[in-house]
C-alpha cells in the first residue's frame, strides 16, 4: 500500500470513529441524564466502548501486551501536552 492509500485509509477510519462518538454524544445528550448521572453514564458509557475497542485490538494485533503498553503511553503522553498547551493559552 502507498502512503497516499494509507493516509487516506486513516482519514476514513478517523472519520467513521468521530461520526460514532457524535452520535454516542447525541445520544446520551436525548437520554435525559444531567449533572452527577449524566457524568455517571458517560464513564460507563466510555468503559464500555473502552473495552470493546481493546477486544477489537487484541483480536488484530494479538495478546502481546507491548504495543498496546507503547500506545496507551502516547495516547497519555499527548494528552499531558495538549493539556500543558490549554493551561499556558489559559494563563496568557
Amino acid at each position: 500500500m502507498s502512503d497516499r492509500e494509507v493516509k487516506e485509509m486513516l482519514s476514513e477510519a478517523r472519520q467513521l470513529v468521530s461520526n460514532h462518538c457524535g452520535q454516542i454524544v447525541r445520544s446520551v445528550g436525548e437520554m435525559g441524564f444531567v449533572g452527577q448521572e449524566q457524568e455517571a453514564f458517560c464513564k460507563l458509557v466510555s468503559g464500555q466502548l473502552l473495552g470493546a475497542s481493546l477486544d477489537l485490538w487484541l483480536e488484530i494485533h494479538g495478546d502481546d501486551p507491548e504495543p498496546l503498553k507503547r500506545f496507551v503511553t502516547m495516547r497519555l503522553q499527548a494528552k499531558a501536552a495538549r493539556d500543558t498547551g490549554v493551561n499556558q493559552q489559559k494563563s496568557h
